[in-house]
C-alpha cells in the first residue's frame, strides 16, 4: 500500500516538474524580467548628465529606438533571427531573437529641453541625458553643536536653583 502511494506521489511529481520546465522553456529569457530585464542597463550619473548603457549585442543602430520622455528613457529594438538556423535542430538555444523593449526611470532633474544623444558602438548602446541646470547636487556639512552649550552643567543648575530660575522652569511645564 505504502509503496503503491510512494509510486503515485512520484508519478505526480515528475509530471508536474516535467510541465514546469516545458512551460518554462517556451518562455522567452527577456519576457521572464530576469535580473531586471533586458536589455541589461548600467545608469551612471556625472556632472551634467545620465549616461545609460545598455547591451544589446547583435542589433544594429536602425533595429534601435530610443525614447527620453520626462524622467524615463524607452528602449525598444529588434534583433533579426539568424539567417540559416532555421531548418536546424536545437540542442540549446539562450540568444532569444526578436523585440524587446525597456523603459529606465531616470530622477526628477532631466532637462526635458536639451536634446540627448545616443550611440551604438560594439553592441553597446550609450545615451547620455543632459541633467537640468543648477540641479547638481552640492555636499552639506553636518555639524554637531557642542555638548557643553546644550547641556547644562552642575554649576550651571547650581547657580539656577540658587537665583530660582529653576522653579520658575518647573513650574512652566
Amino acid at each position: 500500500m505504502k509503496r503503491r502511494l510512494i509510486k503515485n506521489v512520484g508519478r505526480a511529481v515528475r509530471g508536474a516538474l516535467s510541465e514546469l520546465e516545458d512551460f518554462a522553456s517556451r518562455v522567452p529569457e527577456k519576457a521572464k524580467g530576469v535580473l531586471g530585464g533586458y536589455p541589461p542597463v548600467n545608469v551612471y550619473e556625472r556632472p551634467g548628465a545620465y549616461v545609460v548603457r545598455a547591451e544589446v549585442a547583435g542589433v544594429t543602430a536602425d533595429d534601435l529606438d530610443v525614447t527620453v520622455e520626462r524622467n524615463s528613457v524607452t528602449i525598444r529594438g529588434t534583433e533579426q533571427e539568424e539567417a540559416g538556423y532555421d531548418e536546424m535542430r536545437r540542442h540549446l538555444c539562450e540568444r532569444d531573437q526578436g523585440e524587446f523593449c525597456r523603459t529606465i526611470d531616470l530622477p526628477n532633474d532631466v532637462d526635458e529641453d536639451a536634446e540627448p544623444d545616443a550611440t551604438l558602438t560594439q553592441g553597446v548602446l550609450t545615451i547620455n541625458i543632459p541633467r537640468a541646470q543648477g540641479s547638481n547636487a552640492r555636499r552639506v556639512e553636518v555639524s554637531e553643536p557642542d555638548k557643553e552649550t546644550t547641556t547644562e552643567t552642575e554649576d550651571d543648575q547650581e547657580e539656577a536653583e540658587e537665583t530660582g530660575e529653576s522653579e520658575a522652569t518647573d513650574e512652566a511645564n
